[in-house]
């Protein structure tokens, strides 16, 4: 389905925001991984820095901006529905840089009180977007799947950061809020729920990019969204309260029949894209490809390796890390930005899509590297091949968002 063309002024720039900053704050995560490929060793913090500034800076800050485009669409609205938005664009864009930084400083001898001092206010803007999702529902001219899922996301990822803010309070020392028995994973329940959610909102995203026009939500669909949401909150309760070892396998059984039906009803669109079209169906056919894998390394990961407390092997990690941020969420993300409304009229759409598709190839090619070298010889070459294709990809549609004008003079 094609998103549908902001009329509001006000709320389209809110939107342009969103995507630059979350654009901003991927860059630093790609700075972070080059470093991380030149240096020996890394320190915790640039290890947590790295990845929240692609977790929360670059994928949150851009599920945020897709639900206000999708929730507000071709609707007229007034001052107090503009200045919440505005609200949630600034202060997610204030609370996200921080909480990235409040990361690398508190795991590198700094102050902890500032995981909580950034972390609230972020946990605040997620749940806050779930609540703006909900009062808008009943406006919707019609209701369709993406509008579900990316509801469920919001409401299991507001699960996830009340978990991560609680973790920080911990740290700070302020409050103590999970319980002291064998088996209770504080991480784990933060982390769990938060990988949970992807699936949501990446099966949202590639409907919209895959599906040609929008109709109503189908039993289907709520019912991938359903799954979807009681999975992320039993893996929750399962490691908050330490009986991860009994609620962990009907968690990620729901887990697969909700991926069932994302695949039976959209996926297969996006692996069946032709990459050689080049352009937007690049990233499209690599994030649908990087999906199943995706989910399938989060169901191994937990029952092999998260619920039994066994180590991961540092190679397997790192795939799973870069098959689920880059791999599928960058791809889709990439794609999605490129959809923006007018995103490149100043210099005409065949350029920047064009470069788009060919930066596509260079980071999914860079993956495949990247994997080898990890798996195969402990080296980490692929990560600059990787890196470029994303910066080249990232110059593309943020040069074209930059440019973009609105829908309505």
């Amino acid at each position: 389905m094609a998103m549908p063309p902001l009329r509001d002024g006000d709320v389209w720039r809110a939107v342009r925001l969103l995507y630059i900053g979350s654009g901003l704050l991927f860059l630093a995560t790609v700075g972070l991984g080059i470093g991380n490929a030149l240096m020996a060793s890394i320190s915790r913090g640039q290890i947590l820095a790295h990845f929240h500034s692609g977790s929360i800076g670059w994928v949150t800050l851009s599920v945020i901006a897709t639900t206000i485009w999708l929730y507000t669409g071709t609707r007229t609205v007034g001052p107090s529905y503009r200045n919440a938005v505005w609200l949630l664009a600034g202060f997610g864009i204030v609370a996200a840089t921080g909480y990235v930084a409040a990361f690398a400083l508190a795991f590198n001898g700094g102050p902890f009180w500032m995981l909580p001092l950034f972390g609230v206010p972020m946990g605040l803007v997620i749940v806050g977007t779930l609540v703006f999702a909900l009062m808008q529902r009943r406006h919707q001219p019609v209701m369709t799947t993406p509008h579900l899922l990316l509801l469920g996301a919001l409401l299991v990822a507001s699960l996830g950061a009340t978990m991560g803010v609680l973790i920080g309070l911990s740290h700070a020392d302020i409050v103590h809020a999970f319980p002291t028995r064998d088996g209770v994973d504080m991480v784990g329940a933060h982390a769990g729920p938060m990988d949970m959610y992807l699936a949501l909102a990446f099966g949202a995203i590639v409907e919209i990019l895959v599906v040609t026009q929008p109709v109503r939500w189908t039993r289907p669909g709520a019912a991938q969204m359903v799954l979807g949401v009681v999975s992320g909150f039993l893996t929750t309760l399962g490691l908050f309260t330490g009986f991860a070892m009994q609620l962990a396998p009907p968690a990620l059984l729901l887990f697969l029949v909700a991926f069932g039906f994302y695949f039976a009803r959209v996926g297969w669109r996006a692996v069946a894209t032709n990459p050689l079209a080049g352009g937007r169906a690049v990233p499209i056919f690599w994030g649908g490809l990087f999906f199943p894998a995706y989910i399938l390394f989060f169901v191994a990961m937990v029952a092999l390796f998260f619920v039994p407390g066994n180590a991961v092997p540092h190679a397997l990690g790192v795939a799973f890390v870069h098959v689920t941020f880059v791999g599928m969420a960058t791809n889709l993300l990439l794609a999605m930005r490129s959809t923006f409304p007018q995103w490149s009229s100043a210099t005409g759409p065949g350029a920047n899509l064009k470069l788009l598709g060919g930066a596509a190839w260079a980071i999914n090619l860079g993956i495949l590297l990247f994997f080898a070298g990890e798996f195969l010889a402990e080296r980490k070459e692929g990560a600059f091949a990787m890196a470029a294709g994303v910066l080249i990809a990232m110059f593309a549609v943020e040069r074209g968002i930059w440019k973009a004008r609105p829908a309505m003079a």
